[in-house]
């Protein structure tokens, strides 16, 4: 895919079009209007809380977890959570989690049964990989940066 840069002066208009549901999107059927970036993980379960990933026999099992980037309504449901703005990351990387060993979560009971299996060490993983898929690219950070420009509308 190639890079360019859009200058059209019509460039909300055209994505509200194509990405709302009174523009093409509504003919998408429910699906959602933009793709999320999904990322599946191993969760090594002697690293979780003790006994929660135990079979009967004794044995310690590993599980994936699939985690997805937030949309704009999950983040700001995550931060309505926020009583203190250092637990923003855990909030946010809880509420990525999106699958375990493939099957969606299905509600917040079981998300947050699966947040204390995992224990201390498993949620301190969850929550660096969040960080880690949410943070822009060194190249994106620049290309930003580059072109930045100032303008002031004081009159």
């Amino acid at each position: 895919m190639s890079e360019t840069i859009n200058t059209s002066p019509q460039l909300l208009a055209e994505l509200f079009d194509r990405m709302t549901t009174t523009g093409v999107a509504a003919l998408r059927g429910g699906q959602e209007l933009f793709e999320r970036e999904t990322y599946t993980y191993t969760v090594h379960g002697a690293d979780c809380a003790p006994n929660a990933f135990v079979t009967s026999e004794g044995e310690i099992q590993d599980f994936q977890l699939t985690i997805r980037a937030l949309s704009a309504e999950q983040e700001l449901k995550a931060m309505s959570g926020v009583r203190e703005p250092m637990t923003m990351p855990s909030l946010f990387a809880k509420a990525s989690m999106y699958a375990v060993n493939g099957t969606t979560i299905a509600n917040e009971n079981h998300r947050n049964v699966l947040w204390n299996a995992l224990g201390q060490k498993g949620r301190q993983l969850v929550t660096l990989a969040f960080g880690r898929i949410g943070a822009a690219s060194e190249a994106a950070l620049g290309k930003f940066l580059e072109g930045s420009s100032s303008s002031s509308n004081i009159t």
